[in-house]
């Protein structure tokens, strides 16, 4: 799978995404992030991947599947981090729809890691303002 899991504490996962991963991908790597406790942050690292491949309704079809399982998160931020233009875009359009099918946390997109650490340890829960 071209996503792996990584949980340095009880509070964070990191998901690193290498290539091009499908929608199946996705909601696969979701359902079992949220089949054990939920983490309250989460960073989808697409630095050494693309989103290039997922389409608008490929993106509402994650927001909902997002909307749906986030009642067993409450609370907490997730942080998109890419380095190329196209994948910032795909990740802000994916913010959007997420406010839209009321995803409750905040979902922000960055550049830099450390940008997206230092937000998810900010208090701010400010909704999709871009970085």
């Amino acid at each position: 799978m071209p996503i792996s899991i990584k949980r340095p504490n009880n509070g964070l996962a990191i998901l690193t995404v290498v290539g091009k991963p499908t929608i199946e991908d996705i909601l696969s790597t979701l359902n079992e992030l949220y089949a054990d406790t939920p983490p309250r942050n989460i960073i989808w690292d697409y630095r050494s991947g693309s989103a290039e491949n997922f389409t608008q309704n490929d993106l509402r079809k994650i927001a909902y599947h997002v909307a749906k399982i986030a009642k067993l998160r409450p609370e907490g931020k997730t942080a998109f981090i890419a380095a190329r233009d196209l994948d910032y875009g795909i990740g802000r359009m994916f913010a959007s729809i997420a406010e839209l099918t009321e995803v409750k946390f905040p979902i922000k997109v960055f550049r830099e890691f450390d940008e997206a650490m230092s937000w998810l340890n900010s208090l701010k829960t400010y909704s999709i303002n871009t970085v």
